[in-house]
């Protein structure tokens, strides 16, 4: 089975509260549960859990990290349902520690086509307010035929903007404003997570991740080349 996209739903909030919950259609048979979200890391939160419908193992890719701009007030994290169960409806991440976030987003893509799936390679870079976002290279890919997903958190309100060449169903997430597309790559050559972004969206931080079969054993063990980055002044 060639790889797809089924669904990629989102959720987000902007007064405090404890936990987000993004709703899915019951999922297919044999697809995998890729999550990325973003939170307020002003209120002391110190880890997260996140479920889905089923009780399914959860696995992580990265954990509560600072996003590298706007001061740092947001972390970012990411993780995967590699063996959901068949129908499963929603993901949920609840924030523990501290008192409830003020702001949060969740995005879960349903992908199909990948057997034993496993993250592969990653990338992360942020710049400034007038320029397009850019995550960085990803390198050669351990795979010739892979899925990948990119998000862009974004300082101020994104009103528009488009997918990078190559990306697809570019979407902004409501009253958060950041944004995230998805592609299917036919070949290990590197990619780049790349988007266009109006003028005055602000300063922005692009994440790409990609998702292989494990059939294909990666030249290294996956390791995510995630290093908190320097903080943009404002």
């Amino acid at each position: 089975m060639a790889i797809s996209f089924l669904q990629r739903p989102n959720n987000q909030f902007t007064s405090a509260q404890a936990s987000l919950q993004t709703n899915i259609t019951a999922m297919t048979a044999g697809s995998v549960l890729v999550v990325f979200g973003i939170v307020d890391n002003a209120t002391g939160i110190t880890s997260i859990t996140v479920t889905d419908s089923a009780g399914d193992t959860y696995t992580v890719g990265v954990n509560l990290t600072v996003v590298a701009i706007a001061g740092g007030t947001a972390d970012f994290f990411y993780g995967a349902f590699f063996a959901p169960t068949t129908g499963a409806t929603f993901v949920k991440v609840t924030y523990n520690g501290g008192t409830s976030p003020t702001f949060g987003s969740l995005v879960v893509w349903e992908i199909a086509g990948l057997t034993s799936a496993t993250f592969d390679k990653t990338a992360r870079a942020n710049g400034l307010n007038g320029t397009n976002p850019d995550s960085g290279s990803s390198g050669t890919l351990s795979a010739s035929a892979e899925a990948a997903i990119c998000y862009v958190g974004i300082v101020n309100t994104m009103t528009g903007g488009s997918a990078g060449t190559g990306w697809s169903n570019f979407s902004v997430i409501p009253n958060i404003g950041d944004a995230y597309e998805e592609r299917v790559v036919a070949s290990n050559a590197a990619i780049n997570g790349t988007a266009t972004a109006p003028a005055g969206s602000g300063d922005w931080e692009s994440h790409l991740i990609t998702i292989m079969s494990a059939s294909v054993v990666p030249d290294m063990p996956y390791q995510p080349n995630y290093q908190r980055a320097p903080i943009l002044a404002q």
